[in-house]
């Protein structure tokens, strides 16, 4: 039986790009209006890296040149800024000590495009900015090389990062070489069975702890030197993503 993360993945096709450059078109309301007809051809933010000041999270990311993007948390705070002719956008969201979920859009009239995946920001002295992709592969606005995510839903494990494009990275997995091949931005992702118990990883020799998956749906906590964040993705599907942070 071929897992949920599996079956999207195959579909999606990611495990080398990851889905992490480019948009994709989410659903828009009100087609009949001219405004429907313009999202229709409108590019969905993309968040590309993330710089911590505080609690003062600086966003910067790739839109539409001169659109609309806002960062929404759903309810009542709205983060807002115009990309530049090029497509380029900043936004700084300050963040709660809780942490905060936030759905980028590109928006037109009253229409919107969804980006791809949902944004968590969590402030501290060991802060997180990563993108949340269900059924897919994670990734964080801050790679530091080596290991960015590890998403599971139990059968399948997805380990993916970012390294030198013009060089593979070593890897293992407790104590196995694996391979990986580096797209034309470094970014790399391998698939394997399990994922929920814990695993040893390597990448060009640095050691990464994977506490294995949580099995039900839970806030982002830290575990094992790293933030992980467990979801349900519908009945008892669940899929848990762990970022590594610095000790």
């Amino acid at each position: 039986m071929i897992s949920g993360l599996a079956r999207k993945i195959a579909v999606s096709a990611l495990l080398v790009s990851v889905s992490l450059v480019g948009g994709c078109k989410g659903e828009i309301a009100a087609p009949s209006t001219e405004a429907s007809s313009a999202a229709l051809w409108q590019k969905s933010p993309t968040l590309v890296s993330a710089q911590w000041n505080g609690d003062i999270a600086t966003l910067t990311g790739r839109a539409e040149p001169g659109g609309r993007v806002v960062l929404s948390d759903g309810e009542s705070r709205n983060h807002a800024a115009t990309a530049d002719e090029e497509g380029r956008f900043e936004i700084e969201v300050q963040v709660p000590p809780t942490g905060i979920y936030l759905r980028g859009r590109s928006q037109i009239g009253q229409d919107f495009v969804d980006g791809r995946g949902l944004i968590y920001l969590q402030s501290g002295p060991r802060p997180l900015a990563a993108v949340v992709m269900n059924g897919e592969a994670s990734y964080s606005l801050m790679p530091k090389g080596g290991v960015e995510a590890v998403d599971s839903d139990g059968a399948v494990v997805v380990i993916s990062g970012r390294s030198d494009k013009k060089q593979p990275p070593v890897i293992t997995v407790d104590g196995a070489r694996v391979s990986a091949v580096p797209d034309q931005t470094g970014r790399w992702a391998i698939m394997m069975n399990g994922g929920r118990a814990p695993m040893r990883i390597t990448v060009n020799g640095q050691v990464y702890d994977y506490p294995g998956i949580r099995s039900a749906e839970s806030n982002a906590a830290l575990s094992a030197d790293g933030w992980q964040i467990t979801r349900n993705l519908g009945g008892k599907a669940v899929q848990s993503t762990w970022f590594p942070v610095d000790k």
